[in-house]
């Protein structure tokens, strides 16, 4: 079995939901995740899912491809798999894997293919799980999950349980040149992350957080979005794009000194400014391994 005894971690506290500024959120105390949980967050989560597909090509780099082989029996580990729709897609293109989906929000699929597993768990308290289970570990958009002080403790988890030579993808959005961005998306969650003690642009210091942790980093596959593009990526992309941050007005209205009510009315002329000026979004994904033993 992959799962630890329950005496050797803590459980996850009940994450019934608590409303907030007129969305709803989780209230598991103990974690550091801010963002809400309710339908709306749902949508978002599938659209930025759909978005994230679009720009790499596919639910799996090729360089993982290259090195596992998906069609055996191999064992992977979605961590804040939310919705599960990552989850979902990829256990029906390769059926022969076992999929474990963890979140701290019980949104899991109704119905789900025999091969997949979904989990009610905070990582704050530890990982569930055996060691060296993995051979795959995927994080998609970590930038609001964890504190600074957090990350250090939670890799060393991950670590534990990845089989030795197993893989793991982070991917995450870059905003460093958060200011650029027309829509002020990017500067509320730059603004949020940093209020909140979390690396305001985690994509600047992961390497460093992966080579403490004892990963190797084999691939750095750094990809941009220019709004003001009419090619047909592009063209989709912004169409996603534009949904996702009319459902997070309710948080970057604020963030930038007007109503949620302000924000969303605004976002075709913030979008279209967005054009004019070229923005563009960026999204970085790591690919890092846990060294085979010698």
């Amino acid at each position: 079995m992959p799962f630890r005894p329950k005496d050797t971690f803590k459980s996850n506290a009940d994450s019934e939901s608590t409303k907030e500024r007129k969305r709803i959120h989780h209230n598991v105390q103990a974690s550091s995740y801010w963002l809400p949980n309710d339908d709306i967050e749902q949508d978002r989560l599938n659209e930025m899912y759909f978005a994230l597909k679009h720009l790499y090509s596919g639910q799996l780099l090729p360089k993982v491809k290259e090195i596992l082989d998906f069609n055996s029996n191999l064992k992977v580990l979605d961590l804040g798999c939310a919705t599960g729709a990552w989850i979902l897609e990829t256990s029906v293109e390769y059926p022969n894997c076992d999929y474990y989906g963890v979140d701290i929000s019980s949104n899991f699929p109704a119905l789900s293919p025999n091969n997949t597993h979904f989990m009610l768990h905070n990582v704050i308290d530890g990982l569930p799980f055996v060691d060296s289970y993995f051979d795959y570990v995927r994080l998609g958009h970590w930038t609001s999950n964890l504190k600074e002080v957090e990350w250090p403790p939670f890799l060393k988890e991950v670590y534990r349980v990845m089989k030795p030579g197993a893989l793991m993808l982070n991917l995450e959005i870059d905003t460093m040149n958060h200011t650029l961005d027309a829509t002020g998306s990017l500067t509320a969650l730059y603004m949020v992350n940093k209020i909140n003690k979390m690396y305001p642009d985690l994509v600047s210091v992961l390497p460093g957080l992966l080579k403490n942790a004892g990963f190797t980093t084999i691939l750095t596959d750094k990809r941009s979005v220019n709004f003001g593009q009419d090619d047909h990526n592009n063209i989709r992309f912004v169409s996603l794009a534009t949904n996702i941050i009319q459902k997070l007005g309710y948080l970057i209205g604020p963030a930038l000194g007007m109503s949620a009510e302000e924000y969303i009315a605004s976002t075709p002329k913030l979008i279209q400014k967005a054009k004019d000026n070229h923005a563009e979004w960026t999204y970085v994904a790591f690919l890092s391994q846990k060294p085979k033993k010698k």
